[in-house]
């Protein structure tokens, strides 16, 4: 983060300082908007094409996969070229070739095609707002020396470019998911974005002063372990409980938790100082520049807005800074910034400390960009190991991408938890083989095992800080407690424990150390455990369904019901909720309650067996004979030629009764 922020201001200084005429700043906004054109090309082309053809070995496998970051990054990203582009196109006097200012207008008309498709609210309000101001200035703005003088109409007109987008823009903030949802469905791109609101980071904020001191906050880039310590109760009731946020609201905010009262009044600072060079650059810039100038602050405006109300990746935040130091370029060129210059030759020695510090700098960028460059690559092959598995599910294509990601940096923590759940299935996969020779069968898992935990310990060392290493440790070790393999209980303890240290408020630990406990044959530690879990979230259905097996197990059939009912009502979209609610309802005797939860699993899936052969069973016991056989037959579709369900038909045909308990209680059993 440190090297990454530092790389930053180093764009912001060296744009500042890099141009030194119109000219060149003229040729630098026309390669960005040949670049945005591209990146607009390649979008199009993928939602017309499809994704399989230009995924680039698989680094852009997902359909909301983008060049500059995020989806949302993507629409940040259209939303300012597109009015830089309409900017472009009014102002005539810059532009006055007709097939340049075509292709502006080509280009601006593809970005808000794209804008549809992203679809983001925050985008049109800020592209809406951006419009407004520069029509309004397009018309409220007196005309140069020379130039003709136009009526209302006629300046309206002329900017009706920034008319087109503020309708289109003020449409879709409006009514832009229902227009969305009715996109064919090859271009209608959903994504499901959740960040901590304004209230959440500032009460992680709070709390992080409590712990660390106000000063510093909790260091960079650890935003994500104080979400996992103080996080709000009832994020657990939601959908999101055992989401990670690596940052909070916006990407400004954040460093409130995470650096501190010190690097909240840095940022405050900084960002005063960039009002007070817009307002500059406003006030006194020459006419002739002035329209170009304005649309230049609006769009760096618009970013900085951005940056603090939304994260945005590190393509957009250096996008950010380098339009900044473009904008502090263009005022020392205009004359709007004053400048001093001094010869080097008239004081030697400032002019060779001069010399130290920039090479000095330079130094420290080429090593910093290595560093980061190096960390980026080691992520993407992560990233392509995934999708490679995920596309093909082919274990050593991926392990192959794995492998070249830590090559490039073995301290990269998340590849090594890549690896490592590689390990578990590699360790499945063998344990399910046919192969004869059962020594080398048995060498090479031991192999695969070894290197699994060799892996999560190595994810451990890099971030012992990072929960997700000591969890990722704890499910090789878990692995192994089922073939009684000596230590592994009480190392997968060990590391669920530590787990749970780094983040308090994730019910997911204490519910796997009541699973852990369950197969030990420790019931007291796993209702413990299962306490601590639905303390932290009431409504967690595994642990309501957990309990309620230890309660069937204990012979407390009124306080499984309790939890079985609670687990369905917590997931009414999990099939064997409803089957264990009904099958305990059934043993209980509510064989018409038991009916009624059992047709919910049934419903929810058409193909479970055991439910469609309780249900049989339960209309059977209510007299319902024509659909105790409707049922059963389907049961015999999903299990062709089992002797048993055939002889059930049978005796339901004959009006026979079933031994209904035994049988309900055979079938509950067996799941």
């Amino acid at each position: 983060t440190v090297a990454v922020m530092f790389l930053w201001v180093a764009i912001l200084v060296l744009a500042a300082l890099s141009f030194r005429d119109r000219a060149g700043l003229a040729r630098f906004e026309t390669l960005l908007l040949w670049s945005a054109a591209l990146v607009a090309i390649f979008h199009g082309a993928r939602l017309l094409l499809g994704t399989s053809l230009l995924s680039f070995g698989g680094l852009f496998t997902d359909p909301s996969a983008s060049v500059v970051g995020g989806w949302h990054d993507l629409g940040i990203f259209l939303g300012l070229m597109a009015f830089l582009a309409a900017a472009y196109a009014t102002n005539t006097t810059t532009y006055t070739k007709p097939l340049v200012l075509w292709g502006l207008r080509a280009f601006v008309v593809l970005a808000v095609v794209l804008l549809i498709v992203v679809n983001t609210f925050d985008v049109w309000i800020g592209l809406g707002i951006l419009s407004l101001l520069a029509l309004m200035y397009v018309v409220m703005r007196a005309p140069q020396e020379g130039e003709a003088p136009l009526s209302l109409m006629g300046r309206v007109s002329k900017a009706q470019i920034f008319v087109y987008i503020l309708i289109v823009s003020a449409v879709f903030a409006v009514y832009g998911k229902n227009i969305h949802d009715r996109l064919p469905e090859r271009i209608r791109i959903a994504q499901i974005e959740v960040r901590p609101s304004w209230e959440g980071t500032f009460s992680v904020a709070t709390q992080t002063f409590g712990e660390r001191g106000a000063l510093f906050g909790s260091g960079p880039n650890t935003f994500v372990r104080q979400w996992g310590l103080f996080k709000p109760a009832g994020v657990n009731e939601t959908a999101f409980w055992n989401a990670d946020f690596a940052q909070g609201i916006g990407f400004v905010p954040t460093s409130l938790v995470t650096v501190g009262v010190v690097g909240a009044a840095a940022w405050v600072l900084f960002l005063l100082g960039i009002l007070a060079e817009c307002a500059r650059l406003l006030l006194r810039s020459p006419r002739e520049v002035h329209p170009m100038i304005t649309m230049l602050v609006l769009g760096v405006l618009y970013l900085w807005i951005l940056n603090i109300v939304y994260p945005p990746g590190a393509t957009l935040i250096a996008l950010t800074f380098l339009l900044t130091g473009v904008m502090v370029a263009w005022g020392v060129v205009s004359g709007a910034i004053p400048t001093y210059t001094r010869k080097v030759s008239d004081v030697p020695q400032i002019g060779f400390v001069w010399s130290v510090v920039l090479i000095v700098v330079a130094a420290v960028a080429l090593v910093v960009s290595a560093f980061v460059l190096r960390a980026s690559a080691s992520d993407m092959l992560v990233n392509k190991g995934i999708s490679t598995f995920n596309a093909t599910g082919n274990i050593e294509q991926a392990n192959a991408s794995i492998t070249k990601a830590l090559a490039l940096d073995s301290g990269n923590d998340r590849a090594h938890r890549a690896a490592l759940e590689l390990g578990i299935l590699q360790v499945a996969a063998l344990a399910q083989s046919t192969e004869p020779d059962a020594e080398a069968k048995r060498a090479e898992l031991q192999e695969t095992i070894s290197t699994s935990i060799s892996h999560g310990l190595a994810a451990v060392s890099a971030d012992s800080g990072n929960y997700q290493n000591w969890l990722s440790l704890a499910r090789v070790y878990e692995q192994l407690v089922g073939a009684q393999v000596e230590g592994a209980y009480e190392n997968a303890q060990k590391a669920y424990e530590q787990a749970i240290i780094e983040n308090p408020t994730n019910p997911l630990f204490p519910f796997r150390l009541a699973q852990l406990a369950v197969a030990r044959g420790d019931v007291p530690a796993a209702e413990t455990y299962l306490t601590q879990a639905l303390t932290l979230k009431p409504n967690f259905a595994a642990a309501l369904f957990l309990a309620s097996q230890i309660s069937v197990a204990k012979n407390d059939i009124q306080t499984a019901l309790i939890t079985a009912n609670a687990a369905a009502q917590a997931a009414p979209q999990e099939p064997v909720a409803w089957f264990q609610l009904g099958g305990l309802l059934a043993q209980a005797g509510d064989t018409e309650r038991a009916v009624l939860a059992l047709e919910q699993a049934v419903a929810l899936n058409g193909n479970y067996a055991n439910a469609l052969y309780l249900l049989s069973l339960s209309y059977n016991q209510l007299g319902r004979k024509d659909d105790a056989v409707r049922v059963m037959r389907r049961v015999l579709e999903l299990n062709p030629g089992n002797a048993q369900v055939e002889a059930l038909i049978v005796e339901i045909e004959s009006g026979g009764a079933p031994a209904a308990e035994a049988e309900v209680e055979e079938a509950a059993a067996t799941e």
